[in-house]
């Protein structure tokens, strides 16, 4: 089975930015796994374990929207003994960006990580890691209230968002008969808050789905006529700069 090691360590990361003041990040967690023999047996390995490492980063600010995914860049990826280990024989990148960054809901939190496919069990403590990624940050917060009937499929617009009514909901478990999604599209990184009122009561989130710039945000089902889609977008966005090494 592979060896699994994980760590917590301090890393510093800085938005450098004019305005506002430059941020530092938290504690950020990293694992890794040692590379088992070609011939171990399938049955023997754990399942959703692989060798090499990763890094988790998080930054904190306050009106974080989001990460711009193709900006990740790492200028520097050595080994603990010194050796560069960015690339493999044949030049392709060791390294991505691990699956999508994530933002908290209020702003205040976004989580990133790098993948590493080269060995570094029990020595990633003293793996370099240098790089940047761009984060967006949000500025003139607007709010919208959206009436609608969940009997009618029908569309409307708030600022840089198409919204949907009545689209495909989640098919889990097999009760999508209690399941009402809203498709949102568009500026999804403007995107700031999406919730459904049903009376005074709050729907409880099923999750979303979607790919690029269109997503299916999906709700318990409204037992009310005249639910309302409570939306929060940014008006503006800003493109800073976020350094991280390890």
């Amino acid at each position: 089975m592979h060896l699994i090691a994980t760590i917590l360590v301090l890393a510093t990361v800085a938005l450098h930015a004019a305005d506002p003041p430059a941020l530092v990040a938290k504690p950020v967690q990293v694992a890794a796994g040692a590379v088992l023999p070609a011939d171990l047996p399938f049955k023997a390995k754990s399942f959703g374990i692989k060798p090499g490492f990763k890094v988790w980063w998080l930054v904190q600010s306050t009106d974080l929207i989001g990460f711009d995914e193709k900006s990740v860049v790492v200028t520097a990826l050595k080994s603990a003994d010194d050796k560069d280990i960015a690339t493999t024989r044949s030049g392709k990148p060791t390294w991505k960006l691990d699956s999508s960054p994530k933002v908290s809901d209020d702003g205040k939190y976004g989580v990133f990580a790098i993948e590493c496919s080269a060995d570094a069990f029990g020595q990633i403590d003293r793996i370099v890691i240098v790089g940047t990624i761009v984060a967006l940050t949000g500025s003139d917060r607007k709010d919208a209230v959206l009436a609608f009937d969940p009997a009618k499929p029908s569309e409307t617009e708030a600022g840089p968002l198409k919204v949907s009514f009545g689209a495909k909901g989640l098919m889990s478990l097999g009760h999508s008969d209690n399941v009402y999604g809203i498709k949102v599209s568009g500026s999804l990184s403007s995107l700031a808050r999406i919730a459904v009122l049903d009376g005074e009561a709050k729907l409880e989130s099923q999750g979303w789905s979607g790919v690029g710039d269109s997503r299916v945000y999906n709700f318990t089902k409204p037992k009310n006529a005249a639910p309302k889609l409570m939306l929060s977008y940014w008006g503006d966005s800003t493109r800073v700069k976020v350094e991280f090494r390890h």
